[in-house]
């Protein structure tokens, strides 16, 4: 995923996000950037219902008050890019919406981590976000915007109001107490303490993918013919569950500690800060990242507690 962010001067404002890194696609991304300007920055991706597209522009217009979000499908032929962009046709528009604004949250989340200069630029969409702009989400094909249509709940209006459908978002992980979790967020707090585990032991050295370090990892190790000692853990990192579970976070917390004594950061405030910080970040990352770059991520967000 690139995204491509260009402040521009008055009232009209243009971001560029990429979700899919095909090569094919860079050609899209380079003629964007000559007309409105920008610079490609490297995140994660956006899942709309079951579908995650190619590139989501988003442009605002201060003057009319009016945002677009356009969901862009790229493909090789026209005929294909029409067929898949008219697969988010029955999605809903304020959907697609509240999972751009978690999105943008967890990009944010990035950007602090890494102190990245485009922050601020993405913070003022953040606060845009706030303001009581009407929104229409549109889906768009091929890299002309050959067929544009708004989503099949907007048609002829209403328009929805940014500020009104942010401030009704719920948090998307709150980390404490005994909870039930989603399958999401189950399996983003599963990847979070593996990582974690890792970084914390001085065992990040893996070259390959997320996908590969979820399958041989350190703390799978570790675990392995423990399930009695660290029963929550044990539980936690287990392939075997797919449509979420209840979980004890001290447990985890407790659990984890005991077993990063050796390495000196048992301290349970600093984990279970260390794992709400980084949960939005770990979420986002595919399966196919590389995990160099995960690492890099998480040692940062460790450095960042005092």
């Amino acid at each position: 995923m690139a995204i491509t962010v260009h402040c521009a001067v008055m009232a009209q404002t243009s971001f560029l996000f990429r979700f899919d890194g095909a090569p094919d696609n860079a050609d899209f991304v380079t003629r964007w950037c000559e007309r409105h300007g920008g610079h490609p920055y490297s995140g994660t991706s956006m899942r709309v219902g079951v579908w995650t597209p190619d590139i989501l522009e988003v442009m605002v217009d201060g003057d009319a008050n009016r945002m677009h979000l356009t969901l862009i499908e790229l493909e090789a032929t026209e005929k294909r890019a029409r067929e898949h962009c008219r697969q988010y046709l029955p999605e809903s528009s304020r959907a697609v919406f509240e999972a751009f604004v978690r999105y943008l949250d967890t990009v944010l989340d990035r950007c602090r981590v890494s102190t990245d200069p485009r922050l601020p630029a993405l913070q003022g969409l953040k606060g845009i976000l706030s303001g009581k702009m009407n929104v229409i989400v549109r889906t768009a094909g091929s890299g002309e915007l050959l067929e544009v249509f708004s989503l099949m709940d907007q048609a002829g209006g209403p328009f929805l109001q940014s500020a009104v459908t942010h401030n009704t978002l719920q948090p998307t992980f709150a980390f404490g107490g005994v909870q039930r979790l989603s399958r999401d967020d189950l399996d983003g707090l599963r990847r979070v303490v593996r990582i974690l585990h890792a970084v914390l032991v001085g065992r990040d050295h893996s070259g390959g993918t997320i996908e590969n370090f979820s399958k041989r990892n350190p703390l799978k190790k570790v675990l392995g013919g423990k399930p009695a000692r660290y029963p929550e853990l044990s539980t936690l990192v287990s392939p075997n569950d797919h449509s979420g579970a209840t979980v004890d976070c001290e447990r985890i917390v407790n659990e984890l500690g005991a077993l990063l004594t050796a390495a000196g950061n048992a301290d349970p405030d600093r984990i279970r800060r260390w794992i709400k910080d980084f949960h939005p970040i770990a979420s986002g990352f595919r399966k196919d990242h590389a995990m160099p770059e995960v690492f890099e991520q998480a040692r940062k967000v460790v450095a960042n507690q005092p």
